[in-house]
């Protein structure tokens, strides 16, 4: 590490000099929070804190109702053991980030997450700014205070409750999305953000052509071929599951035609009317 760059301009190779290390580390210790903007943190920190967490500890929703599909506890109980798709939730949070309203009142907006599994989503949006004690989860399985015992299509909250929703890769879980989009409104505020999120099916499938006016996934078999997942292939399917109840849509991704073959994600970002 060099003081100085030789020959003028600071090259494009990032090299922190003496000091700069020293006002990090500085920055650092009074501001710990900062390391979670690391993605890589965020995942230590929720793999070491679930690996603390005694199994007697791990809360499960003891009656999941009809909605919820057969397995959905199973494969989210395994999934969280092997701590899958522990930075997918970033796919959201980002999005949120670059809303401006958002950004100036963060600390001051609750959120509420449904399905964030592990605490990395918790992480996510304390990195983005949002105050922890401001940040709601709901699940169907909990090992931390962050998340709440829950069904997406029966909320444990009052109406107008929050001022952000997250629904990150749940609808899948459900066989009817469509309570599942009006629970998320009726416990976000009036002019509220919702975000959703669901992983996307390849182009030629079979449930294509169904999907094409689906209001919300279709119902189609799962890789295990014993139970039914419902499945996206557009953000017109999401948009639909919320009709009439949309101000301004922030941001909606569908695959990017290079990608028509592979398994990627359908998003979509919008605020309520009041």
């Amino acid at each position: 590490m060099t003081d100085k760059p030789a020959g003028g301009k600071v090259p494009r190779k990032l090299n922190l000099t003496q000091e700069e290390s020293k006002q990090i580390i500085a920055h650092i210790q009074s501001n710990s929070a900062d390391l979670l903007q690391i993605p890589t943190v965020r995942a230590l920190l929720a793999k070491s804190r679930f690996e603390r967490v005694e199994a007697e500890a791990l809360e499960t929703l003891a009656d999941t109702g009809d909605a919820v599909r057969s397995h959905a506890l199973t494969h989210n109980l395994n999934s969280l053991r092997r701590m899958e798709a522990i930075e997918r939730p970033s796919i959201l949070v980002y999005p949120l980030r670059g809303i401006e309203y958002v950004v100036r009142n963060a600390q001051t907006l609750k959120v509420l997450t449904v399905g964030p599994r592990t605490e990395s989503e918790i992480f996510s949006l304390i990195a983005a700014g949002f105050a922890a004690e401001n940040i709601t989860g709901l699940d169907l399985i909990s090992y931390s205070d962050f998340v709440q015992v829950g069904d997406m299509h029966a909320m444990p909250f009052d109406d107008d409750s929050f001022d952000i929703v997250i629904v990150g890769w749940v609808l899948a879980y459900s066989s009817d999305n469509q309570t599942a989009a009006d629970e998320a409104v009726r416990v976000a505020k009036p002019g509220g953000i919702i975000a959703v999120g669901c992983v996307a099916e390849i182009e030629g499938h079979p449930g294509e052509e169904q999907a094409a006016n689906a209001i919300g996934g279709i119902s189609v078999a799962a890789p295990d071929g014993n139970t039914a997942v419902s499945r996206f292939f557009s953000s017109d399917q999401l948009m639909r599951l919320f009709e009439g109840k949309i101000d301004t849509v922030y941001f909606r991704q569908d695959p990017h035609p290079a990608m028509a073959q592979e398994r990627t994600n359908v998003t979509l970002v919008f605020r309520l009317k009041r």
